[in-house]
């Protein structure tokens, strides 16, 4: 897949042209690299910027750009056949510096994958809530139903 045909299939998300594109590089960049470091991400773009250039466009576009995420949600799923979901509810954390990341995340397991639907940052060192777990789940069933 190329970004020009990653960008069309992105369309259905109703973004601008350019988040559309970038998005592309980036999905496109850490299939190939198999990570989510924006540095090494901006490094093999396909485009004519430069690398730094690349990186605070990524900076920017998480840092001030929201999205609806049940769209996002949708079009993630659009392609999968439900009857072959499987609901994985998991927390992560880490540590930058001394701050926690934690992120609580549903993805729907598929063909040996997981493919993360929705997610909140906890904001806080920790398990998750049953509270929090709930809402989540509320927000799948919301997009998705029952």
């Amino acid at each position: 897949m190329n970004t020009h045909s990653l960008t069309e299939a992105l369309s259905p998300l109703g973004w601008p042209t350019a988040r559309l594109q970038l998005a592309a590089h980036f999905i496109l960049a850490v299939l190939k690299l198999g990570t989510v470091n924006l540095a090494r991400l901006a490094n093999i773009f396909d485009t004519t910027a430069q690398a730094d250039s690349s990186y605070k466009r990524l900076q920017r576009f998480f840092r001030h750009f929201d999205w609806d995420s049940a769209v996002l949600a949708r079009w993630l799923a659009s392609g999968l056949d439900e009857a072959d979901w499987v609901l994985c509810l998991d927390r992560t954390n880490w540590k930058f510096g001394k701050h926690p990341i934690n992120i609580l995340v549903l993805a729907v397991a598929y063909r040996g994958i997981a493919i993360p639907l929705f997610w909140t940052v906890l904001g806080k060192a920790g398990n998750s809530s049953t509270a929090e777990r709930k809402q989540l789940l509320n927000r799948f069933i919301d997009t998705f139903g029952v």
